[in-house]
């Protein structure tokens, strides 16, 4: 019997009936997200790093990369590698 209930919701769901009962209408269409190794983290796409922009272009400090090792980075033999500040441009936003 209960499977009949889920049934009924999806059928809703595909006909798009299930929007009515929302206090606003949706008016996102789509998301698209891309996992890529390289890619952007979530903390810089949602919040803006100032420090970070501070130091952006200038190399890793050594204590942070001393005796470590890291995914995707050859050692650091020729020249240590530079600290990338956001590309994005923050604004605020809503009510937070």
């Amino acid at each position: 019997m209960a499977g009949e209930g889920g049934a009924a919701d999806a059928t809703r769901l595909v006909r798009g009936e299930a929007v009515n009962g929302l206090h606003h209408a949706p008016r996102a269409k789509r998301v698209i997200y891309l996992f890529m190794a390289g890619g952007p983290s979530q903390f810089e796409l949602y919040e803006p790093k100032a420090e970070l922009q501070k130091y952006h272009g200038q190399p890793i400090p050594e204590s942070f990369v001393k005796g470590r090792r890291f995914a995707f980075m050859d050692t650091f033999s020729k020249e240590r590698p530079k600290l990338l500040g956001t590309q994005r441009k923050f604004s605020p936003v809503g009510d937070a």
